[in-house]
Parts: structure tokens; C-alpha cells; sequence
């Protein structure tokens, strides 16, 4: 008796359907380097993502490679994070799942996607917009200070 293989998890279709699209399809290094994180996030729970182990097994770098000299995993993980922000403006607006590197960390995170199609902004990475304020009645226009009037008053 054959068992059926397992469907792959949220997770993972997230992360499928993310490499298929336009702005993920066309760079190998954005792909592998997501692919990567992901599935060492998903399958080796203890494993550490450094800049260095990143380096070393995605970029081909060396044993003895030094990050503060080559600094590849940082601007890939920079470009990374905003490829991932246009897609889910875009593509992954209404996708189950987010995939999310956070600043400071090559780890990725995946989160409950709850966009509300009818929100006025409808990309969470984007700030609510704020109602007007009423400037207090008796408050002055206050002007601006020139550089040349700070300079004279020094003098």
C-alpha cells in the first residue's frame, strides 16, 4: 500500500507561488537566497542564519570568509526585503500566508496574511493615513528661520 505524499504546507505554496512571479523569476540570487532561508527555517528548526553561513552557502564564499569585507549577504538581503514588499503590494496582496525577513535578522518569518480588501491601504507594510488635525485656535503660524538670519545673529 503506497502512501500519499504529503501537501506541502502554507508555507511552502507561499514561498512557490513567490519564486514563480515576475520579480522573482528573473534573479537567481534574490531566489536562492529566499529558497534557501525558507527552507532552512521550515526543515532545520536549531539551524543559526548568519551573514557569514549565508555566505558561505549561498554565495560561494570561502570557510574563511570575512562579512565586514564583502558585504554580498547584506545588500542581497536589503534587496531581498523590498522585492518581497513590492510582490505583496502586488502579486501576494491576497496570498493565505507572508514571508518576511525582519531588519537585523536573515531568518524568516511567516505570518497570517489579514489584508482586508476593503481597507484604504491595503498593503500592511504601508502606514494607516491620518485623519486632519485642527490646529488649536489661538495657535500663530510660526515662521521659518533662515540660514543667513541665524548666521547674523551670531555675529
Amino acid at each position: 500500500m503506497e502512501m500519499e505524499p504529503e501537501a506541502p504546507s502554507a508555507e511552502r505554496l507561499a514561498l512557490e507561488k513567490i519564486l514563480a512571479s515576475a520579480g522573482f523569476s528573473r534573479s537567481e540570487p534574490l531566489s536562492s537566497f529566499l529558497a534557501y532561508v525558507c527552507e532552512a527555517a521550515l526543515t532545520q528548526k536549531t539551524i543559526r542564519l548568519t551573514e557569514q553561513h549565508i555566505g558561505i552557502h549561498i554565495f560561494g564564499r570561502p570557510d574563511n570568509y570575512i562579512p565586514a569585507e564583502d558585504t554580498i549577504v547584506r545588500t542581497t538581503a536589503a534587496m531581498l526585503r523590498k522585492r518581497l514588499a513590492r510582490y505583496y503590494e502586488l502579486e501576494g496582496l491576497l496570498g493565505p500566508v507572508r514571508i518576511a525577513i525582519p531588519r537585523g535578522s536573515y531568518s524568516p518569518v511567516f505570518v497570517a496574511n489579514e489584508v482586508v480588501v476593503s481597507s484604504p491601504s491595503p498593503s500592511p507594510f504601508l502606514p494607516e493615513p491620518m485623519a486632519p488635525v485642527d490646529p488649536a485656535p489661538e495657535a500663530q503660524p510660526v515662521e521659518p528661520k533662515r540660514w543667513r538670519d541665524l548666521l547674523v545673529a551670531r555675529k
